[in-house]
């Protein structure tokens, strides 16, 4: 049978409107899914929200007292990194710690927070802290009476505030009494706080950072919420 003088130009037409029909459904189908890839996600870690908090850490630059006094401590001749109880290494640990969950914290020295800075901007807030005379460091007492109380009063007691801690001791004993104080300032103020990890120089240094990683792992959770 003898092709119709039309049909070439049709399947000419028919291939032009292929070319130009295909491209279109696409796009509106990419509209209609917000252009979101249907590829299955990658096996690990859920990443964080773009909107999640950044955790703070604090830590009080000195030593816990001792039941024997260590004169070489108190003048000065033996440095933080002779001792991986020293507060800064142990706060330097725990941001080793959060990094390998891929989160990235803000430090800083307790008493050199600058003034400007919100903590309530920040979730957790944690503090690393060496127990003094069998209490917390007096800048850990500071930080509630000048940081948290302006804090509650502007907030109208409503500041979603979290506070974790670190003590350092002689005996986690001791350290347990310093964290009772913490958590009784935290309940004046009404905001939440969770008692962390208590260090002293019994433990062994694999210990020690297993105890920051667990702590890290609830840090990655508080901050995600």
């Amino acid at each position: 049978m003898k092709p119709s003088r039309w049909s070439k130009p049709v399947a000419v037409v028919a291939a032009a409107i292929a070319c130009w029909l295909v491209p279109l459904l696409w796009s509106l189908q990419r509209q209609r899914t917000g252009g979101v890839s249907l590829r299955p996600k990658e096996d690990g870690p859920a990443p964080l929200r773009a909107a999640t908090v950044r955790p703070l850490i604090l830590y009080v630059d000195a030593w816990p007292t001792r039941a024997t006094l260590d004169l070489r401590e108190i003048q000065g001749l033996t440095t933080e990194s002779e001792s991986t109880l020293a507060p800064a290494k142990v706060a330097d640990h725990l941001v080793s710690a959060l990094g390998r969950l891929g989160i990235t914290p803000e430090i800083h020295r307790l008493d050199r927070l600058p003034p400007a800075t919100d903590v309530s901007a920040y979730r957790p807030v944690v503090v690393v802290y060496p127990v003094r005379h069998g209490r917390p460091a007096a800048e850990v007492a500071a930080f509630f009476d000048r940081r948290v109380e302006p804090l509650v009063a502007r907030q109208n007691g409503r500041a979603d505030l979290a506070v974790a801690d670190v003590a350092v001791a002689e005996t986690p004993e001791i350290a347990a009494a310093a964290q009772r104080s913490v958590g009784e300032w935290s309940r004046y103020y009404k905001i939440r706080y969770e008692a962390g990890p208590r260090l002293d120089p019994r433990l062994s240094l694999h210990r020690e950072r297993q105890l920051l990683a667990e702590l890290a792992g609830r840090i990655r959770a508080e901050a995600g919420r």
